[in-house]
């Protein structure tokens, strides 16, 4: 891979007055992430205590987003996102999964991994996988969800499904679900994932 360029160096950084939903939305490709010791790392552990650096190369910047490049030249520049502290995810309506980490510059989609970033990466997409899973499943009906498969992958993903639960995240109100006692269950063990 070749030497990452700062994000800064590369693309124009977004406007903070502007809604974080509207920022610019940029592919990277031989996508890793590293936490500050230097090791590959999910990005599901960002968090404002444990900034993370995401390292890709830009895919293809389109023509009406050209205008976030400081030289044209880089449009396909490997840059490094550092300090990210912040993570999103989406599911489409083929149920295909996105990770997105927030940089300066906007919002940069994790597209194909690095070869030794794969397992890792297939990782945090069943981890996102199983989580609207869970809010899929919380929102339909009321049967008991944790039966061999399903607590299986629950406990593999536990740590960042706890931690979205605990942050209340997709507007549920986990307390009164069938994953309570399960849930509790975990936050005893732990508070948050760990690097």
């Amino acid at each position: 891979m070749p030497t990452p360029i700062h994000e800064s160096d590369v693309l124009i950084p977004q406007d903070t007055s502007t809604d974080e939903n509207d920022w610019a939305q940029i592919e990277l490709g031989n996508v890793e992430v590293y936490n500050a010791g230097g090791t590959l790392v999910s990005l599901l552990q960002a968090d404002w205590d444990r900034p993370l650096t995401v390292v890709g190369r830009l895919q293809d910047v389109e023509e009406e987003q050209a205008h976030l490049l400081r030289n044209p030249s880089h449009a396909n520049a490997t840059i490094k996102v550092t300090n990210v502290t912040r993570f999103s995810y989406a599911e489409y309506s083929d149920k295909s999964v996105a990770l997105y980490a927030r940089g300066e510059a906007g919002w940069f989609i994790l597209g194909k991994p690095a070869r030794p970033y794969r397992g890792i990466y297939q990782d945090m997409i069943e981890a996102v996988e199983v989580m609207y899973f869970l809010v899929d499943y919380h929102r339909q009906t009321s049967k008991d969800i944790f039966e061999e498969a399903a607590a299986e992958l629950f406990n593999k993903h536990r740590e960042f499904l706890v931690w979205m639960m605990l942050a209340k995240k997709e507007n549920v109100t986990w307390g009164a679900t069938a994953t309570t006692e399960e849930t509790e269950r975990a936050t005893a063990q732990i508070s948050k994932p760990t690097s």
